[in-house]
C-alpha cells in the first residue's frame, strides 16, 4: 500500500503540473491510473477496498502516510542531489 500511495502522489503531482501549464489530463489520468493498478496487479477497487480497510484504523494510516513522505522526501532529495551533480548546460544569449 505504502508504494502504490508513493506512485500515485507522484501521478497526481505529474498531472497538476500539466494542468497547471494548461495541457487537458483527463485521458492522461486515465492511462497512468490504469498502468499504476497493472504495475502492482491491483484494480481500482481492490485499492478502494484497501483504503477503506486502513482508513478504519487511524494509527495504522498514520504509519502508511509516515512512510509514503517519507519516500517522497527520499526521492526529492536523491532529485535534488542529482540535479546538483549535473553540469548546467551553457545558454546562448
Amino acid at each position: 500500500m505504502i508504494s502504490v500511495l508513493t506512485d500515485m502522489h507522484l501521478l497526481e503531482s505529474a498531472l497538476s503540473l500539466r494542468r497547471n501549464r494548461g495541457q487537458s489530463t483527463h485521458e492522461l489520468k486515465e492511462s497512468w491510473y490504469t498502468q499504476l493498478f497493472e504495475r502492482y496487479n491491483i484494480t481500482a477497487n481492490i485499492f478502494e477496498e484497501n483504503l477503506s480497510y486502513y482508513n478504519d484504523d487511524p494509527a495504522v494510516m498514520e504509519k502508511i502516510l509516515e512512510e509514503v513522505m517519507a519516500n517522497l522526501s527520499r526521492l526529492q532529495s536523491e532529485l535534488d542531489s542529482e540535479l546538483a551533480t549535473k553540469p548546467k548546460s551553457a545558454t546562448h544569449d
